[in-house]
């Protein structure tokens, strides 16, 4: 487990024989993503495992654990890549944002209705999250994912997130617990794997979740109703140190930067298609894929009327309330890259 290579150097040559005159293979000590998510399995680890060995000829190789399979809280991801104890790390931004609400600026809660939209705030960001993890950290940005759309899912009916007035709804994050308050709902922060135990024993009546993800741990079997709009996505930033990078050949590091791009290509895609099947699959549609759950919930369709209510909240909490956790420093590289004409200006003070 992670606890036992702390004591190891991040980047390391393997202990096998060299070819005369080849280098011997180097070992990274990578941190994925979260085991839970599909992503995980179905990525990362044949991309880490065999991909990357295959690409660069077998010079490098990797060594990886989950997030959060390793023994390591989050918040503490980026010190460790920064410290040479890892790697390479997938840091979850939203577990994070009390620390770093810089970070999630591209996925404040209601503002990316798709993920089209979504990725365009990333690519956007990019530029700011790459300057303030190498300035701050001294860490070189891989590459910036999502997992599939936050939804919400609730055991009684609703036709607008008014509705959650009174009800404990599980978030993650302050971006989101900021939300809940202003809907004047009772935030409770729950692990993903407590939400199923969590409705079913009334500590929460709604959760907001990964669309699939929420469909795989079986809260179509807790909850009846699933709101269609996303109240968020999930990002998260694969992250190296610049020593990491540096012990390498430049040949080396070139290819270790190309072949993450390919990874994260991948990654959006496999995203995109989670997103497009949930609702299908929540409500038992025939087009939901073969060998994923289906349900029989209802799909609360977001009208005309809710969709201004929405923007409202961006405009009257969801912004003002991240851009007073971020402070004056986030006003300018806001305005740069997600205010006008892209979206709405830093609040005044």
């Amino acid at each position: 487990m992670l606890a036992a290579c702390c004591l190891l150097p991040a980047i390391a040559s393997a202990q096998v024989p060299a070819h005369e005159g080849k280098a011997p293979p180097i070992s990274l000590r990578v941190v994925g993503g979260a085991a839970n998510f599909s992503h995980y399995n179905a990525l990362e680890v044949p991309f880490w495992r065999d991909a990357l060995p295959q690409r660069t000829e077998g010079r490098l190789r990797a060594e990886l654990t989950p997030y959060d399979h390793g023994g390591v809280r989050p918040e503490d991801l980026m010190r460790l890549v920064q410290l040479g104890v890892i790697s390479v790390a997938t840091v979850p931004l939203a577990l994070i944002a009390s620390e770093e609400p810089a970070f999630l600026a591209p996925d404040l809660p209601l503002m990316r209705n798709d993920i089209a939209n979504l990725r365009a705030a990333v690519d956007r960001w990019r530029p700011q999250m790459a300057k303030q993890l190498n300035e701050q950290y001294g860490l070189e940005l891989l590459g910036i994912h999502s997992y599939p759309a936050q939804l919400l899912f609730c055991q009684a009916p609703l036709s607008s997130l008014s509705d959650l007035a009174g009800r404990k709804v599980r978030g993650a994050g302050p971006d989101q617990s900021d939300l809940l308050r202003a809907l004047k709902a009772d935030p409770v922060i729950m692990p993903f794997a407590d939400i199923r135990a969590g409705l079913r024993l009334g500590q929460v009546s709604c959760a907001i979740t990964g669309g699939l993800p929420g469909l795989e741990t079986g809260l179509h079997h807790e909850t009846r109703y699933l709101y269609a709009l996303p109240i968020s996505w999930n990002l998260n930033a694969v992250v190296v140190s610049r020593d990491t990078l540096t012990a390498l050949t430049p040949p080396l590091a070139a290819e270790l930067l190309e072949a993450t791009r390919s990874l994260e290509a991948m990654m959006w895609q496999a995203t995109e298609k989670a997103t497009e099947a949930a609702p299908l699959c929540a409500t038992g549609k025939e087009s939901c894929p073969p060998g994923l759950p289906r349900g029989a919930m209802t799909l609360v369709e977001a009208t005309a009327d809710e969709q201004a209510y929405r923007e409202r909240l961006v405009r009257e909490n969801v912004l003002p309330d991240w851009a007073r956790r971020c402070g004056d420093g986030c006003r300018e590289p806001w305005n740069a890259y997600l205010g006008p004409p892209n979206g709405p200006a830093f609040p005044r003070d």
